[in-house]
């Protein structure tokens, strides 16, 4: 008799897309957005790009970033977290116009699901492209409640939707990094029944508001929730299940 080995299941590969920079420009001394053209894609907002970057010894390397906004020209936008000197922010602050960048995706899940009205959206800096796009992006009948930890009030920008509430967390001189001030604001909060929380930030943060909201009775199926970095990781997210 055959026997039967089962393979590993492959990931279907992700499509490739030719990004040409347009522009750049800083939105404050802590972010600066890129302007690219690039052929039309379906995308759903609050989902990433890899970008293949170039790193210091000539090779490229994967980041992850996700598509701020389209303009109806079709041109996208990513922002880029200017900290440290890894390959995201020493692109972003080289950027030419003309310059060639292959990325491939979209890639990540849905965030606004079915069967809910109401969301709660936590999110650090390296989270707020993807929370801003996906409260930009919402139907007229949901109601949205940002938490935004950023580092001062440098960082603050105008959201103007209906339905859409923010509340800006300033670390100050804390740097950023693991800490309670998420846990801490969301456990004062009082929260609409049939909610639905994501949440999208440093990765062990991410898990300590995770660990809450099951504790104050959120189901697992009601949190979304991504590690968007972590001390001492090069790429990539963190998938918070757990």
């Amino acid at each position: 008799m055959n026997k039967i080995i089962d393979q590993p299941r492959r990931r279907p590969e992700l499509p490739t897309h030719e990004l040409t920079v347009v522009d750049s420009f800083n939105l404050h001394t802590g972010m600066r957005r890129v302007l690219f053209d690039t052929a039309a894609f379906d995308y759903i907002p609050g989902q990433d790009l890899v970008l293949m970057l170039p790193l210091k010894d000539g090779t490229l390397g994967r980041r992850h970033y996700t598509i701020r906004h389209r303009t109806e020209q079709g041109r996208i936008s990513i922002d880029f977290v200017m900290h440290g000197e890894g390959a995201g922010p020493r692109f972003a602050r080289n950027a030419e116009s003309g310059q060639k960048v292959q990325a491939k995706g979209p890639r990540g899940r849905s965030w606004l699901r079915e069967g809910f009205t109401n969301y709660l959206i936590c999110a650090d800096e390296t989270g707020l492209p993807a929370a801003l796009h996906i409260a930009e992006s919402k139907d007229q009948y949901q109601q949205i409640q940002l938490v935004l930890e950023v580092q001062n009030e440098s960082w603050k920008v105008p959201v103007l939707d209906i339905g859409v509430s923010v509340d800006w967390i300033f670390r100050n001189d804390l740097p950023p990094g693991p800490n309670n001030l998420l846990r801490d604001h969301v456990a004062r909060m009082t929260l609409p029944p049939s909610c639905m929380a994501i949440v999208m930030a440093e990765t062990s943060n991410t898990r300590s508001v995770r660990h809450h909201l099951i504790e104050r009775g959120f189901t697992k199926e009601s949190i979304a929730s991504e590690g968007y970095w972590r001390p001492g990781r090069i790429g990539g997210h963190d998938h918070v299940e757990e």
